[in-house]
């Protein structure tokens, strides 16, 4: 265990390696940006990196292999998480759960801006918990129509929209939340949920005043 970084001898290697991994993420990340990848892109970059760690380290081949494995074996049951989730979101998709919330909020909110980026934002980020791809998508589909119909500029919906996506998995315990504490090796739920709360605060207020004031002046 290291107790002192003083204590810690950087070889050229290791710099080699370091600075090779962070170059290829830039590549790979601003490669990804220009030819618009989609979210499977990830799993090429964590190959692509693994084999450019492995490669300038001169890694032992089998060692790199067995440490890939172990480390997505870890994974494997948030794997299955979601993958559920994905059927559950599907079927509600299929069942028309997801357009009769629609139609019911969008006559609540009728034409007015206001109440449609704010219903958005609500709905997105209290009720509906999948991957932040998946849930943008679904708050989309359910309130585009309204907000063209209410007059609400594209900015503000996007903001709705990314504001939704913050708010889920930072109020309650989901299973996004329960995934990041897994991979920080971390059981401590209450501590994280009172610093989430924090931050959503900031995020609700933030919403909210920008939906008065937005229609206002855009």
């Amino acid at each position: 265990d290291i107790t002192n970084l003083d204590d810690v001898t950087i070889t050229p290697r290791e710099r080699l390696t370091t600075i090779s991994f962070l170059v290829a993420f830039v590549v790979l990340v601003v490669y990804g940006i220009l030819t618009k990848q989609g979210t499977s892109y990830a799993l090429l970059v964590m190959i692509v990196l693994s084999a450019v760690v492995g490669i300038v380290g001169r890694m032992d081949i089998d060692h790199v292999v067995d440490s890939l494995c172990a480390g997505i074996a870890t994974q494997a049951k948030m794997f299955v998480v979601f993958v559920t989730i994905d059927v559950l979101l599907n079927l509600v998709t299929l069942g028309g759960g997801f357009d009769a919330l629609s139609n019911l909020l969008g006559s609540v909110a009728g034409d007015n801006a206001t109440a449609v980026m704010l219903i958005a934002s609500v709905v997105g980020g209290f009720g509906i918990e999948a991957a932040a791809v998946a849930e943008i998508k679904i708050i989309a589909e359910m309130f585009g129509a309204a907000a063209v119909s209410a007059g609400l500029p594209m900015s503000m919906f996007a903001i709705a929209i990314l504001s939704a996506t913050r708010l889920t998995g930072s109020v309650y315990p989901t299973t996004n939340m329960v995934g990041q504490l897994g991979i920080a090796q971390c059981d401590n739920t209450k501590e994280m949920l009172q610093a989430n709360w924090i931050a959503t605060a900031s995020v609700v207020v933030f919403v909210l005043v920008w939906a008065f004031i937005g229609p206002l002046i855009l």
